[in-house]
Parts: C-alpha cells; sequence; structure tokens
C-alpha cells in the first residue's frame, strides 16, 4: 500500500560545517526508505530544490488539537506519557494518502542546538514538494524514553512552517514500541491526529529473533507478550530498523509500507 518512501533526505539541501547538526538530519529517513521500489542514487537528488511556493510558507491546515505543557519534570512528563497513550489509535484510519513527511532532529556535538526538519513527498510522483529545517535548543534533559519532550517542540515548529499538510508521517524514533507505548512517533501523532509510523534505528524495549540477511527479511519484536513492533532488514547485511505503530494506523499497514 504505501510503496513509496524514496530517499526523503536526498530531497533536503544541507550546507555542511564543521560540527553542525544539519548534517545528521535525515539519516534515518534514508535509512528507513532504501527498501522501496527502485532506489534513486543519492547523488542524483541530493541538489533537487524545494518547489513549494514560498509565498505559501505556513498556511497549511495543520492543527495541533492537543496541547500540553513541554516545561516539565522527568515524573510529570511519564504521568503525561501514560495519559496520552491512552489515546493511541492502532487501528486503520487514513484518508487517501497524497502527501508523506519525514520527520527527524539533529543535535550538536557541542551545545544544546539541535535542528528540527521535515520533507513533504508526493505520494504518486515521489518527488519532494516542500521542505524546512527549524533550528532550536534543547531544554529537556537527555532520558531515554522521554525523547519526545526534548525534539518534538521545534518539530512542531517546521510543521508551522509548511504549507502542505501530509496524510502519513514517518518519524524517526519509536511508536508504540516503548515502555509506555508512546514514543515520539505516537506523540506527535496524537498531538496533530495524523497518522504516524515509527521508525528507530535501535531498539528501545522488546524481544525478537534476528531477522534473516536479505532485504527485506523481518522478525516480529514482542514485549510483554504484546505485539508491538517489527525488526526489518532494509538491505542485504545491514543492521536492522524497528517500525512500529504511531498512531491512527494499523501494525500490518504500517509494515506493508516497508516490506509490501
Amino acid at each position: 500500500m504505501f510503496s513509496l518512501f524514496r530517499p526523503l533526505c536526498c530531497y533536503l539541501k544541507i550546507r555542511k560545517k564543521e560540527n553542525d547538526p544539519h548534517v545528521y538530519v535525515l539519516i534515518t529517513i534514508t535509512i528507513i526508505s532504501t527498501y522501496f521500489c527502485d532506489i534513486v542514487p543519492y547523488e542524483s537528488c541530493y541538489n533537487k530544490k524545494t518547489t513549494t511556493d514560498l509565498s505559501m510558507k505556513g498556511e497549511n491546515d495543520i492543527e495541533q488539537v492537543i496541547q500540553h505543557s513541554w516545561d516539565l519534570s522527568e515524573s510529570q512528563a511519564i504521568i503525561l506519557q501514560k495519559e496520552l497513550a491512552l489515546k493511541v489509535m492502532k487501528e486503520d484510519q487514513l484518508n487517501q494518502v497524497n502527501y508523506i513527511a519525514g520527520v527527524d532532529v539533529a543535535y550538536s556535538k557541542n551545545s544544546d542546538r539541535l535542528v528540527a526538519a521535515v520533507v513533504i513527498l508526493d505520494a504518486v510522483t515521489l518527488k519532494q514538494v516542500e521542505s524546512t529545517v527549524v533550528e532550536g535548543r534543547s531544554s529537556f534533559p537527555y532520558i531515554p524514553g522521554l525523547f519526545s519532550f526534548r525534539e518534538l517542540p521545534s518539530v512542531i515548529k517546521a510543521f508551522s512552517k509548511i504549507s502542505i499538510t501530509p496524510d502519513l508521517i514517518v518519524c524517526d524514533g519509536q511508536g508504540v514500541a516503548h515502555p509506555r507505548r508512546f514514543g515520539l512517533a505516537s506523540h506527535l501523532g496524537v498531538l496533530f491526529n495524523i497518522p504516524t509510523i515509527g521508525c528507530g534505528k535501535t531498539k528501545l524495549i522488546g524481544d525478537s529473533e534476528e531477522p534473516g540477511q536479505k532485504r527485506g527479511e523481518y522478525a516480529t519484536l514482542i514485549d510483554q507478550s504484546d505485539k508491538v513492533g517489527i525488526v526489518l532488514r532494509t538491505q542485504d547485511h545491514i543492521k536492522p530498523i524497528y517500525v512500529s505503530v504511531g498512531h491512527r494506523i494499523s501494525l500490518p499497514t504500517a509494515c506493508n509500507g516497508f516490506y509490501g
């Protein structure tokens, strides 16, 4: 259904500077996309430019349907996660998918500066139609399982600057493959009430068999008897990624986008 994800980050031209976190933005989006279709060589799409009319910037229909404070302690953040996790929908509630967003956040190695990036692709042509980068600073401490409280304020700002409302968002981060079933992908999906898929480079929770070494082979990720995601090999003999439901999508449909 969603064999659509060519390398989103290739469409976002980022000037490389020493110790510049822009360099690392959307690495995961490249990884998750390399499984689909006939992959466009990185060099052939790196220099593509955003085609969206800049006069339309910020005029999208994205509405943050749930508001909450970001100035929280660790314990308050955990409580909020547990409350919002009850709002996650694990069934398909997608409309026609015309636009897909890729979301990633990168950090500076020498400061608290971070960069959030959003790239939008046309789901039919697989061409970039818009991209934006927002710089910010992380105010929440680095605590595993609570990354969304560090990253989402800047991600939300990035979405406010785009003109196209995506029908599906793929996040560099976990969805329900999370101790409280509420990772970054689920958090973003619930706040915007938009279907989201989580895709992590590393495992946060759960156990699985090692997937086969061939591209497209996968294993089920289980946590406390719950099927929380899949472990997917996107290329032969490459470290697998962890795909899970974010919001308003079922695991079979989310997984179908990666090996369907």
